[in-house]
This record gives structure tokens, C-alpha cells and sequence, in this order.
């Protein structure tokens, strides 16, 4: 393929088409230097044997690490384990999970202790507070996401023009005055593979460390979920870290079924000395 940091092969039989693999090429300080498949950007044929995405990583990851791309990442459909395990043999790893869930009409969400209602202009310094929880939980045990301190200022400002974004759909919880937990989603209006047509997107949500276990987050998906119904919506997306243990157990709880798994490999950088042609 001749895209700028795009590498893409296909694999022929007899001049048919029996598979592809695209690749685009990133590079920032989460993921660092990467190639990342993405979940339509690859595929074999329904009669080919699943085997074939290993010769197809196998040929594609030549290509990478002559760039010097080590660090691999593809998103694989969850409804097939053969095609899961055919990356797991490749030496890829779970990082993390897309789930899906209906939308019910459920009406019981009230809360006796927290008012929960949708933001308004005056709590864009409040939502700006809360803006490093995500970042925060994720670099603790077992997840530990990496995350910087100097992107804490951009993260606080994009939080707080979630308050005035006309698409964000975002609902606070409340102690009194106190804003101690939110939750934020997005009717998705570009309609892809990743996200179906008539869905919301659950985009960010947190509660603070010391009001969890009150069910604040039950009670924001549920006003969440009930304004979906509202919106005549049938189906809501979110994503998390596997190894987030709290999300791990509280998404599926709530009716979230994986979709798609996004899977990492990382190639150790030392494998070009002994690619390297020794002098004689």
C-alpha cells in the first residue's frame, strides 16, 4: 500500500483474494513507536483456516521491525476464539475490552443520599477537578497504565469542555454540594464496525476513591441508560482495561458483553543486533 504510514499485505490464491492485513503507524508517548491494526483492517475468507492470520503477522511484522516498530497492537472480534487464539499463538496478550449492552427502560435510579442531574455551566471547574481520576486509578495495581503529569493540564481542560460540548451527555452525582462522581456519553453519530448505528457511547466515567461502594456509578449508567431509552436508542458501547480489576467486574455486571478485545504484543528491541549482518 503506498499511504503514508500505512503498511497493508494481502495474501492470493490462484489471483483470489484469501486475506489482508492493513497497518497504520503511530507514534506517541502512550503507545510510544507502534503499528496499530485496527478492528476492519484485517480479515480472511470464511473458508480459510484461521491459521492464516499467523502467516499474515508473520509477513506484515518483517516489515515493522526493519522500522524499528516493536510495539504491536490489533483489534480482534470476540466472537470467534479460534481467530483469538490464533494471536494469542503469536505472543499477544489482552489489554482491552469493548463491550456492548441494551438499552432498557429502567426507571428505578434515584438515589436517597446523592442527587444526580446533567451538567450545567457552572460545574466546569468542578468537572475539571475530577479529570485525574481515570489516569490516577489506571496507574496503580494490577493495571498500571502509564500516565504523566504534564498531560494533567490538557486532560483538566478537555474535561471541562465536556460542560460545554452540545454532544456530551454528561451527569453528575453529587455529597450535598460536592461533585464526587460523573458519567459522560455521546450518541455516535459516525457509524463504523466499532460503533452501530443506533448507540450511545459511555466515554468517561469515575467516582472518587473514597465514595465508592455507595453505587454512585450504578445509579449514573442507570440515568445514563434511561436518557438513552429516551433518545429511542437501542444499543450502549464502552471500553475498559482488562486488568482494571474494578472495571473488569463492575462493566460485565452491568450487562456489558465483549465485542472486541484489543491485544498488544511487545517484540524486545534487542532482536535487531542479532538481525544484524556481523562483520567477518
Amino acid at each position: 500500500l503506498k499511504v503514508e504510514n500505512t503498511i497493508g499485505i494481502c495474501a492470493y490464491d490462484n489471483n483470489v483474494l484469501k486475506g489482508f492485513m492493513i497497518s497504520h503507524i503511530k507514534e506517541n508517548p502512550y503507545f510510544e513507536k507502534h503499528a496499530w491494526v485496527g478492528y476492519d483492517s484485517h480479515a480472511i475468507s470464511l473458508n480459510e483456516d484461521v491459521e492464516l492470520y499467523r502467516d499474515l503477522y508473520a509477513e506484515i511484522s518483517k516489515k515493522w521491525i526493519s522500522k524499528g516498530i516493536f510495539n504491536h497492537y490489533v483489534v480482534v472480534p470476540s466472537g470467534n476464539k479460534n481467530i483469538i487464539d490464533s494471536w494469542l499463538h503469536l505472543g499477544f496478550a489482552f489489554q482491552q475490552v469493548f463491550g456492548i449492552s441494551d438499552i432498557k427502560n429502567n426507571e428505578h435510579y434515584s438515589s436517597n443520599q446523592f442527587s444526580i442531574r446533567l451538567s450545567s455551566p457552572t460545574d466546569k471547574e468542578a468537572v475539571g477537578e475530577l479529570s485525574h481520576l481515570i489516569l490516577t486509578y489506571q496507574n496503580q495495581s494490577p493495571t498500571y497504565a502509564i500516565g504523566f503529569s504534564e498531560d494533567l493540564d490538557d486532560l483538566k481542560e478537555g474535561y471541562e469542555g465536556l460542560v460545554d460540548d452540545p454532544d456530551a451527555i454528561l451527569y453528575l452525582a453529587f455529597d450535598n454540594k460536592k461533585l464526587v462522581g460523573f458519567a459522560c456519553g455521546f450518541v455516535n453519530s459516525d457509524v463504523s464496525m466499532m460503533k452501530p448505528s443506533n448507540s450511545i457511547e459511555l466515554a468517561v466515567s469515575g467516582v472518587l476513591d473514597e465514595y465508592r461502594g455507595f453505587g454512585i456509578g450504578t445509579v449514573l449508567l442507570n440515568v445514563l441508560n434511561q436518557h438513552a431509552h429516551s433518545l429511542e436508542i437501542k444499543t450502549m458501547i464502552t471500553d475498559w482495561r482488562i486488568p482494571n480489576l474494578t472495571s473488569s467486574k463492575f462493566w460485565p455486571k452491568k450487562g456489558f458483553e465483549p465485542f472486541a478485545y484489543r491485544m498488544i504484543r511487545k517484540v524486545d528491541p534487542r532482536i535487531r543486533i542479532t538481525l544484524e549482518p556481523r562483520n567477518k
